[in-house]
């Protein structure tokens, strides 16, 4: 694949993503992500898979806004890519209200043969 062919799959699988988390959708969640997440918030707090989602199950975060511009998808080898973009997030996190704009960087690898999400980094965006 290429970048050009990977970005319309990314854009679906991003969407994907974003509904589940905005429906709080733990079982979804879990099937996109990899067993291997490393989550980074913009806050500098990072956790793996097991740990989001029961954060996400327990409503410490809670979604109700998640949309993203996908600026760039990079081919990282045939099995998987980065996704560059700018990310917005509405919802309660911890028990506060918040907006967050931020740039983002995730990658998403194919784990016999199903894409998974693996990685996410993100910091808050200038305004």
């Amino acid at each position: 694949m290429t970048a050009q062919t990977l970005f319309p799959l990314v854009e679906a699988l991003e969407r994907q993503r974003f509904d589940a988390m905005v429906r709080s959708d733990v079982a979804a969640l879990d099937a996109l992500l990899s067993d291997e997440l490393h989550y980074g918030h913009s806050s500098g707090f990072a956790e793996g898979k097991a740990a989001y989602l029961d954060a996400v199950r327990r409503g410490v975060y809670v979604y109700r806004r998640a949309e993203s511009v996908i600026a760039s998808v990079v081919e990282l080898g045939i099995d998987a890519c980065m996704v560059c973009g700018d990310l917005t997030l509405v919802g309660v996190m911890a028990g506060e209200e918040k907006v967050m704009a931020s740039i983002y960087v995730a990658n998403w690898r194919r784990e016999a043969g199903i894409w998974r999400f693996v990685a996410h980094q993100s910091a808050q965006a200038r305004t």
